[in-house]
């Protein structure tokens, strides 16, 4: 059976403490150390945590940094009421009390309202952590480890080394598949189409740019220029830009990515396009 939320893993770990040989700090990290994978639960812990913290009291004596908190309950926005606009909403756009339910309810849910919500899960995930990285282990009550899924320093494993400084830039092969769609595929320098180190992903960037636009449009010159930017963590990819990017040029950027040592990444090399069929 799947595991579908922390507490059900829990549950599942201590049945099995014997056969596994898992010692009681062990299962506790374990638990305390994920988000939620469903979507659905992801969502509860992430109104549960805006909650608990949002009582002065409980900031105070956890010592949350005040400007990493605002930088959280921003992304969250206030509570979805049924007064809220549309209902069932916080009202204000962009958040994800607003675009979580939109994107959940089939009558209103569209790509870009899936593309924020993606964008929004990481960027809530990185904030809940930066929260988290500031309080000490003294100020822990059980309550708050088991409401906020906080893991104590003390648990933290050790850090990994830095690896190496990615110096291998990224190969692009455009293929227009019709209907909008473009297939990538990312090579290493020697024809391989793999992530060539662990713990890497590809970032991107592009445009979509019309070809006989008046006055025209100039291609983006860097990577900064381009009008999108996202990671994708398979060598190949299909992007699905819609019928109204048919006869439009596709200028794409790419570069290696450390996950977790960002200053060690690569590059980006020159950009490559195709037409868009």
């Amino acid at each position: 059976m799947k595991i579908e939320t922390a507490k059900q893993m829990l549950r599942r770990l201590w049945n099995g403490k014997k056969e596994s040989g898992l010692t009681n700090r062990q299962i506790r990290i374990i638990i305390l150390a994920i988000f939620p994978t469903r979507e659905g639960d992801l969502d509860a812990y992430f109104n549960n945590v805006q909650g608990y913290l949002t009582l002065a009291a409980t900031r105070t004596r956890l010592g949350v940094d005040a400007t990493k908190f605002a930088t959280f309950n921003g992304l969250m926005g206030g509570p979805r009421l049924p007064t809220g606009t549309p209902p069932n909403t916080n009202s204000t756009p962009h958040t994800w009390n607003y675009v979580y339910p939109l994107e959940k309810d089939y009558t209103t849910k569209t790509k870009p309202l899936v593309d924020e919500k993606d964008e929004l899960i990481v960027s809530i995930k990185a904030a809940i952590r930066d929260v988290y990285s500031n309080i000490p282990d003294a100020n822990l009550l059980p309550v708050d480890i088991t409401t906020t899924h906080i893991v104590p320093k003390a648990n933290h494993a050790d850090p990994t080394p830095e690896p190496e400084e990615i110096v291998i830039t990224v190969g692009i092969t455009l293929t227009p598949l019709g209907g909008g769609k473009m297939e990538a595929v990312f090579t290493t320098p020697t024809g391989a189409i793999a992530m060539p180190f662990l713990g890497v992903t590809i970032q991107i960037a592009y445009s979509i740019i019309p070809i006989n636009a008046t006055p025209p449009v100039p291609s983006p010159a860097t990577s900064g220029a381009c009008a999108v930017h996202d990671v994708i963590s398979t060598a190949r990819h299909i992007f699905d830009l819609g019928e109204t990017a048919i006869g439009m040029k596709m200028v794409l950027f790419a570069r290696y990515v450390y996950i977790k040592h960002p200053k060690k990444s690569g590059g980006y090399a020159e950009s490559v396009s195709k037409t868009i069929a």
